[in-house]
């Protein structure tokens, strides 16, 4: 049986919104001897690209193949071994969830981001919406945010849940039109919140793999994360595995090749 690997991006294989390191490429380069690698995010490819040029353009070094499965996995690419990028797969969110209730969504985070920047101090800077073709993502400080307002953000978020209370009302105001059993939302990153058709999930991507033994190792395992969906699938089989930083997942790596497979 074939085994497959499967990374989350930021926070797991990077830091958020930064460029992966050598030391995470090394360890990838070794698992790969035991089976094929996957990017799974709700990033979409073109931060795939920026973050993690060093394995892609080291596809080489892999010993199986190399996956990219952006936007919670709706979106399947295989890396050849000439560095092409082949799109396999692609899912369509507005084809899925109909128009009427995309339309709804957009003026509902229109509303409560109006709300956001009235009881924010900073102004978000760039686009804080972003329709990434099978998923929407909302960044309430928009992703043109410096560094240093990233940062101030995460440690607001992290004390007063900025954004879970953003998830609540946004359920809220599609309760109110019987839309909630529809969409799944989840913390994004360090700053955003993906919202997708329920199901779509990073458990969406299970189905590229049939019989083979499938592993994840992601941040967000818990609670409001967009791990959560696989990681439950995996973890009680014991192939699911919450990691707390990028030295957390090499470390988890290492210990994983000295086990075995």
């Amino acid at each position: 049986m074939k085994n497959v690997f499967l990374f989350d991006m930021d926070g797991t294989l990077t830091e958020p919104r930064r460029p992966a390191k050598r030391e995470i490429a090394e360890a990838l380069f070794s698992l790969s001897q035991y089976g094929d690698i996957g990017i799974l995010t709700g990033s979409h490819l073109e931060y795939v690209i920026e973050q993690l040029s060093v394995l892609v353009g080291s596809r080489n070094k892999f010993k199986n193949n190399l996956y990219i499965l952006p936007c919670n996995g709706t979106q399947y690419y295989e890396v050849t071994k000439e560095k092409r990028i082949k799109l396999q797969k692609q899912e369509d969110m507005i084809k899925e969830v109909g128009h009427d209730l995309y339309i709804h969504l957009l003026h509902s985070i229109c509303d409560l981001q109006s709300e956001f920047c009235e009881n924010y101090l900073e102004i978000p800077k760039g686009q804080f919406i972003q329709y990434r073709g099978s998923l929407l993502n909302w960044c309430p400080i928009g992703r043109g945010a410096t560094t240093f307002f990233r940062n101030e953000f995460i440690e607001k978020d992290q004390q007063n849940l900025i954004r879970k209370q953003l998830i609540k009302k946004l359920n809220d105001k599609l309760h109110k039109n019987n839309m909630q059993d529809r969409l799944g939302l989840a913390l994004g990153g360090s700053t955003s919140i993906d919202i997708y058709p329920l199901g779509w999930g990073k458990e969406f991507a299970l189905r590229y793999f049939g019989d083979s033994c499938v592993y994840f190792w992601g941040d967000k395992c818990f609670g409001d994360g967009n791990d959560v969906g696989i990681y439950n699938q995996l973890h009680p089989m014991d192939r699911g595995f919450s990691v707390e930083n990028v030295e957390d997942t090499i470390d988890q790596i290492k210990r994983i090749i000295k086990k075995g497979l």
